[in-house]
């Protein structure tokens, strides 16, 4: 639902895209441009889907890119933790042998 003030007695008149009206519902004055408000309206409205839109876009490619970095993150340092299992392996083999 749309609104628009008459210019002559300044009454609030409701509307919708699908009855747009011509003349003031109180006083029967000419609305100028009636058609053309309704169209910058629409056109409004679509860019504000079309930014939406837009951000869930980006807002899914930070997650993405988020989720491959800490993937990134994980197999980076699978080497290091493998070294320092190894590490401590070797050196309780080594305290059991000289325990011996």
């Amino acid at each position: 639902m749309i609104s628009t003030k008459c210019p002559s007695c300044g009454a609030t008149n409701k509307f919708d895209e699908d009855n747009i009206p011509n003349f003031c519902s109180f006083c029967g004055a000419h609305l100028p441009k009636m058609n053309e408000f309704i169209k910058n309206s629409m056109e409004l409205k679509a860019e504000q889907i079309h930014l939406q839109i837009e951000n869930l876009k980006t807002e899914k490619e930070l997650q993405q890119k988020k989720m491959e970095t800490r993937s990134g993150l994980i197999s980076d340092l699978a080497p290091v933790v493998l070294f320092i299992a190894l590490f401590i392996f070797l050196y309780w083999i080594f305290n059991k042998i000289m325990s011996l």
